[in-house]
């Protein structure tokens, strides 16, 4: 009898990260976009890949992310029709796309600093970019779905007040960003 995806991927994680090896996974998101990522043993030198559902939109990323929270903020909600998203934050010089295809951008009027993207084929939103803190988003992944999960294992609920729906976890529930806001409990 074989284990479930998760716990299998765990397994393999588990035993990559004990024998320092490099080892790589692939999950697809529930939006569809598909990522990648490549383990050193060194969470520091974390590399992930990503793309749109299609494959027609893609990333890459390099390095330890700033932030990897599930954010609650009305603008993820409308956006993703989710009450939640988990979110991944990286120095926007980590980042570089790597395909030739054109992208879908938009803004949101009241947030002109934050410009997300789209792929033009499926429709998936693969990342967005915020000129004011110089950083890009990206995950929406699940636990056992990325190797290096402890690099991008969420932290904190952030944007909590304007929940959809109460999360009974030990994570810190923060009205703004962690650290930079109230704390809510």
């Amino acid at each position: 009898m074989g284990l479930p995806p998760t716990r299998l991927a765990e397994a393999l994680i588990g035993s990559a990260r004990r024998a320092r090896a490099a080892t790589t996974m692939t999950a697809t998101t529930l939006s569809g976009a598909r990522v990648i990522a490549t383990h050193r043993g060194n969470l520091d030198e974390m590399n992930l890949t990503g793309s749109c559902f299609c494959g027609v939109v893609s990333y890459a990323l390099s390095g330890k992310p700033l932030l990897s929270a599930y954010c609650h903020c009305t603008n993820c909600q409308r956006l993703t029709g989710c009450p939640f998203v988990h979110t991944i934050h990286f120095p926007a010089s980590a980042f570089t796309w790597t395909h030739a295809a054109r992208l879908d951008a938009f803004v949101i009027p009241d947030r002109p600093w934050k410009t997300r993207f789209r792929c033009p084929t499926c429709g998936a939103c693969v990342a967005s970019a915020n000129s004011k803190a110089g950083k890009y988003s990206v995950g929406r992944a699940a636990r056992g779905a990325l190797e290096a999960w402890d690099a991008v294992r969420p932290t904190a609920h952030i944007f909590y007040g304007t929940r959809m729906l109460d999360v009974p976890d030990a994570l810190g529930k923060w009205e703004g960003y962690e650290g930079a806001s109230a704390r809510l409990e």
